[in-house]
């Protein structure tokens, strides 16, 4: 009828997207006015409702990858399985991602998937309702992940919203200096920003890192005191010699500087 039809276009608000969902929804549902009763309740905007009812006809195993893997910006399935413990057959994955509901492919010859961007809003939801023991295991499984695999970038973005301090240190002592070189001096220093005070007494090579990013930065006043940092916190060092060796070069260098200006 015109008036569910109405409704309907209402709730999703003209957006396409949206209506591919409710017309999938109500293809699926046993009582097509129940779902149209439901938009008039639903005040979230993002089409929820929607994701919700379509969630709920999935195997629950499946709920649980969707809902753990939504963490991660895309993944194969490599990267899920050691992330969730669970190991999904291939073709259910590629039949989700063919549906193109919660999943699509990162590109049509890839191996890897991403979230349509409404859906992973909807899982969202569901994982912040976890407790945070819950979501740190996930963050830090996918950070050992994606280091060994040399995706340091979000290695460290994981390391750090698991607030796994030691391992996000060991990913940006690995990067830093070719993120520096690079020009990407900004990350670097959020990088650090994030990290607490008491992990630079630990691991005296993030106050080398700082250091360099005060030259780069042009901030010389600073560094002799992040280089006395570094050197009271050496002994910290699997190797403290390399500690001290930085510290000499740095200075040498700010020495060199100032004689030439």
């Amino acid at each position: 009828p015109y008036g569910d039809l109405s409704a309907i276009l209402q709730y999703c608000q003209s957006i396409p997207e949206l209506i591919r969902y409710a017309a999938l929804c109500l293809q699926r549902a046993p009582d097509i006015g129940a779902i149209i009763r439901a938009m008039e309740y639903d005040t979230s905007g993002k089409g929820h409702l929607l994701f919700e009812f379509l969630f709920s006809k999935l195997d629950k195993e499946i709920q649980m990858y969707l809902i753990e893997t939504s963490i991660l910006s895309s993944f194969n399935l490599e990267l899920a399985a050691y992330l969730t413990g669970r190991s999904i057959d291939e073709e259910i994955v590629t039949a989700l991602a063919r549906e193109n509901i919660f999943l699509l492919p990162l590109s049509p010859d890839s191996d890897w998937f991403v979230f349509n961007v409404k859906a992973q809003e909807y899982l969202w939801n569901h994982l912040h309702q976890w407790d945070r023991q819950q979501l740190d295991g996930l963050h830090q499984r996918a950070s050992e992940w994606l280091g060994s695999q040399g995706e340091i970038l979000k290695a460290i973005e994981h390391a750090i919203a698991a607030t796994e301090w030691e391992l996000a240190a060991r990913w940006v002592e690995l990067a830093a200096q070719e993120f520096l070189q690079q020009g990407h001096l900004v990350t670097v220093i959020s990088w650090l920003g994030k990290l607490p005070t008491d992990l630079f007494i630990r691991k005296p090579m993030l106050s080398i890192i700082k250091a360099w990013g005060l030259i780069i930065s042009q901030q010389y006043d600073v560094v002799e005191e992040v280089l006395q940092q570094a050197l009271k916190a050496a002994d910290n060092d699997s190797n403290p010699q390399k500690i001290i060796d930085h510290v000499q070069a740095i200075r040498e260098f700010l020495s060199f500087r100032s004689k030439e200006s």
